[in-house]
């Protein structure tokens, strides 16, 4: 019993100004819809456009083994926004990536400089 009730319609309590009330009653008049039938019909329209403009899962780059770029190869990366761009080496994008247009900084001296 409790299932036939799940698969039903919900009730909702809903407080509406009366100016907007009264919008929504004329509204609901001009589609020949009930006041009821004109909220319901205007929720599910926004949560259909809500769901097409949801952004779209992203695309991962996946390598199979041995198919992965060489760190001294050109390297070519699509970015988020579609734009692809062409690096030297893997080296170069990932200071890139981390930097952007900036040089990087100079590598710091292995034992603080002493040999």
């Amino acid at each position: 019993m409790a299932e036939e009730k799940s698969k039903g319609k919900k009730q909702v309590p809903l407080r509406l100004s009366a100016s907007l009330y009264d919008e929504l009653a004329q509204w609901a008049e001009d589609d020949f819809r009930s006041i009821n039938g004109q909220i319901e019909f205007l929720l599910t329209e926004c949560v259909k456009k809500r769901k097409k403009s949801a952004p779209k899962p992203k695309k991962q780059t996946y390598y199979p083994p041995g198919e992965a770029p060489e760190l001294n190869e050109p390297f070519v990366f699509t970015f988020p926004d579609g734009q692809t761009r062409e690096f030297e080496n893997v080296k170069v994008f990932l200071n890139y990536v981390t930097y952007g247009d900036e040089e990087p900084p100079e590598p710091l001296p292995v034992n603080g400089g002493e040999d």
